[in-house]
This record gives structure tokens, sequence and C-alpha cells, in this order.
């Protein structure tokens, strides 16, 4: 996690669930330590199918410079067994930006995702993914 950051992240991997909270607006060199941080986790999920279940506290838009890094660490997610994400926005004025991001994001890397208000609607949705092997692409 960034202490010294304007962007903090905490990943907490719970079965095949990886469990992003963030705080606060991705830079470039946010979404650089993120990158980072994410592959030595996806090191310990190897040959495993996972997902992502990301909290975003606050406003948190991507620079374009950001939005790139997270994309290119998405498509390498996807190689190495991310089958879907879920993200959940607390307190945001700005959920039409994200979700656009975010969009732009899953798609580039042919991930299905979707935005919930609240966690539990989130990992009844991720865990059928799982349950099913990830076969069918929403």
């Amino acid at each position: 996690m960034m202490e010294n950051s304007p962007q903090s992240y905490e990943i907490i991997v719970d079965g095949n669930i990886v469990n992003v909270k963030t705080f606060g607006p991705f830079s470039q060199d946010s979404a650089k330590a993120y990158q980072y941080d994410m592959q030595n986790v996806i090191k310990q999920l190897k040959d495993k199918s996972w997902a992502t279940l990301v909290t975003y506290q606050d406003s948190g838009i991507f620079t374009p410079e950001a939005e790139i890094v997270l994309t290119e660490l998405t498509v390498y997610r996807a190689k190495f067994g991310m089958v879907a994400n879920a993200s959940v926005f607390y307190n945001s004025k700005v959920t039409d930006i994200q979700q656009m991001q975010l969009s732009r994001i899953y798609e580039a890397a042919k991930i299905p995702f979707h935005v919930f208000s609240e966690i539990d609607s989130a990992k009844d949705w991720l865990n059928y993914f799982l349950e099913q092997g990830a076969l069918k692409k929403w």
C-alpha cells in the first residue's frame, strides 16, 4: 500500500477474490505502484481463476497516464487468471466518469465488469463467475 501518495490502496486476498480498497484519485505514480503490488499478488494466485472486488472511496478518477498503466495491468491480469471485476463506489461525485474509465479498461482486457452500490451484491456476482469457471463473458 502506498502511504505517501495522494492515492492510497489496500490489497487483500480472500480465497479467489482479490479485495482492493482505494481512497482518492490515481496518478501515474500510484498506478505504477499498484501495478507492481498487484503483479506480486498475481504470483500468489498462480494457476487459479480469480476475480477482483474494488471499492472506491471518494472520487477515485484516473489521470490519462494512470488509465494507460491500469489498462496494461488489466490485460496482464486477464492473462493470469482474472475472470471478472466488480466495483463499488462510495461518496463519489464523479461516478459517471469513473464508470466510463473502468469500461474502457475492462473492455480492453475483455474482462466482464459491473458497478454495484453495495458489496454483497458485488460478491454474489463475482462468485457466479468463479463457480462457472468463467466460461461466460458478459
